[in-house]
């Protein structure tokens, strides 16, 4: 019996060392070279052609303009290709007994568009609910001072979106004046990063250790935990979505005298697009007269996506100085009330809320950046 065991162990630890020694002489495949774009990324007036190579004999080059990740069934590269609009291409080397090469990112921003902002004076203010009715979350009222800072004076439009992304939110009829809607606020972010890239400023907001959005991957339609940590560096000088004290302040022109309940007036009528005079549908930006500041559509016409993560105890603990909201927490706020708002969601004290997933054609954004 001891000598059946024995050759048992031998044969056992025979077949081991074969095993081992097979491991230690598999070489791993070598990978092709990344390809490269002849034309360099960036902000053009007018259409341009291109080409792609990669310096790894016989590769072969798959793309996509559709911002997926390229693999053997996507387009094959052959000559020359042209942008025609703001495209986003992805490239990858693929050969038979070789690995895949990394992916290579351009993209080509054709015809730029362009928007006005307002500069806001620091100071200090009332937020929260200073008059009339309205939710317990807009309570207690709070002294707020903020730095300087500047806001685009209308909501982000439909071709200002279309420009940076190349994506297409909506056709209605006279599109290109609408506000951009149908983004969620992981999107809203992306979007600002794409728009400094583009105007050669500082990115504000970092994911995965990158400030490039095309190196984020796809826009997330869940919660991610990768983009749901993004880090956002206030001293940059790039776009970013305003925190919610810096919204209020701007919407209230800045003062609380005269403490208005809306943007800019006690009549909804003259400055907000909302459930009484919108028809059921957004309307062009600036439509309604503007605030003292110049800035219009901070009531109604779409909801306007915030930096805060949403708390509705938050304003009892609020920071005097620049708060930006708490630190945990699942959703992120909204200001300003929509076209399907009634009068009470459109005042400048009001806080909405939902996940970073979510979107929809009452919601959108405006830009800030620092002054």
């Amino acid at each position: 019996m001891k000598y059946f065991a024995i050759l048992l162990l031998t044969a056992m630890l025979f077949l081991s060392l074969v095993s081992c020694s097979e491991k230690s002489t598999t070489q791993a495949l070598p990978q092709c070279a990344k390809p490269s774009f002849s034309l360099t990324g960036g902000v053009y007036t007018e259409v341009d052609t291109f080409t792609i190579s990669c310096v790894t004999p016989e590769a072969r080059i798959h793309y996509t303009i559709d911002e997926t990740e390229p693999d053997e069934n996507s387009s094959i590269f052959h000559d020359e290709l042209t942008f025609t609009q703001t495209r986003v291409f992805k490239a990858k080397a693929f050969k038979d007994g070789y690995e895949p090469s990394e992916t290579a990112i351009v993209r080509y921003i054709l015809n730029k568009t362009s928007f006005d902002f307002a500069t806001i004076p620091a100071g200090t203010f009332t937020m929260g609910r200073t008059k009339g009715d309205g939710q317990s979350d807009e309570l207690p009222t709070h002294q707020v001072t903020l730095s300087s800072f500047k806001i685009s004076k209308s909501e982000i439009t439909q071709y200002n979106w279309l420009s940076i992304t190349g994506a297409s939110l909506s056709q209605d009829t006279g599109w290109q004046k609408l506000p951009a809607y149908n983004m969620n606020w992981y999107g809203a972010i992306k979007f600002c990063n794409l728009r400094s890239i583009a105007d050669t400023l500082t990115p504000v907001y970092t994911i995965m250790g990158k400030t490039n959005p095309d190196e984020w991957g796809p826009v997330p339609t869940y919660f991610n935990p990768d983009w749901d940590a993004v880090i956002c560096n206030w001293d940059a000088n790039g776009y970013r979505l305003p925190t919610e004290a810096e919204w209020e302040y701007a919407a209230r022109g800045a003062v609380n005298t005269p403490d208005y309940l809306f943007a800019g007036s006690d009549s909804l009528e003259e400055v907000g697009v909302y459930t009484e005079n919108s028809g059921g549908t957004v309307d062009s930006v600036g439509s309604k007269a503007p605030n003292v500041l110049g800035i219009n559509d901070m009531s109604g016409n779409v909801w306007e996506w915030c930096w805060d993560i949403r708390d509705s105890l938050y304003y009892a603990t609020s920071p005097v100085n620049n708060p930006k909201g708490p630190n945990t927490g699942i959703q992120r706020v909204l200001r300003g009330g929509c076209f399907d708002s009634e009068k009470i969601n459109c005042r400048v004290a009001e806080r909405n809320y939902s996940v970073p997933y979510y979107k929809s054609d009452v919601i959108g954004i405006r830009l800030v950046r620092k002054n």
